[in-house]
C-alpha cells in the first residue's frame, strides 16, 4: 500500500536533515584529516552548530610542543536537526590563529612537518572534493533513511 502524500513530505524532509547532518560530519572529518597537524589544538577546535550562526575564533593554544604530536582526529558533536526544520549547519574553527592555518592570511609556520600542504583548505573547498563530500553526505542520508539502496 502505498503511503499518503503528507507522509512522503515528511519522510523527505527527515532524510534532507539526515543528509546535511552526514554531510557535516564527513566535512569536518576531511577538514581535521586535510588540515595542518602539530599538537592536535587546531583539530580539535573544529566545530559544528546547527543554523546560520558565527563560530567565533576564541580558542588560543597551549605551548606548542618542540616537534609534532602523533596525528588523532577526534570526533565532532553533531548536534542533531530533530524538528527537521532544514535550518542546515555552520562548520568553523575556534583558533584564534584559524585564518592563518586556513592560509587565508599570511604568517603561515614554514616547516615540512605537521603542515598541511600550502593552499589546502582552499583547495578542499574549491577543488571538487567539497562537492564530493556532499554528493556523499546527501546519499548517505537518503539511503539510511530508506529512499535508496
Amino acid at each position: 500500500m502505498a503511503k499518503p502524500f503528507g507522509s512522503l513530505i515528511k519522510d523527505l524532509r527527515a532524510a534532507a536533515a539526515l543528509a546535511a547532518e552526514e554531510t557535516a560530519r564527513e566535512t569536518v572529518y576531511e577538514l581535521k584529516r586535510r588540515g595542518p597537524y602539530w599538537d592536535g589544538y587546531f583539530e580539535m577546535a573544529w566545530e559544528v552548530q546547527l543554523g546560520d550562526v558565527n563560530i567565533p575564533a576564541d580558542q588560543k593554544g597551549a605551548k606548542a610542543s618542540p616537534r609534532p604530536q602523533s596525528r588523532e582526529i577526534t570526533p565532532v558533536d553533531i548536534p542533531a536537526d530533530r524538528t527537521n526544520s532544514l535550518r542546515g549547519y555552520t562548520i568553523g574553527n575556534r583558533m584564534e590563529y584559524r585564518s592563518i592555518a586556513m592560509d587565508l592570511e599570511p604568517g603561515r609556520i614554514k616547516s615540512t612537518e605537521g603542515t598541511a600542504p600550502e593552499g589546502w583548505y582552499e583547495t578542499f573547498i574549491q577543488g571538487g572534493e567539497l562537492l564530493r563530500v556532499v554528493a556523499d553526505g546527501v546519499r548517505a542520508g537518503f539511503v539510511k533513511r530508506g529512499f535508496a539502496k
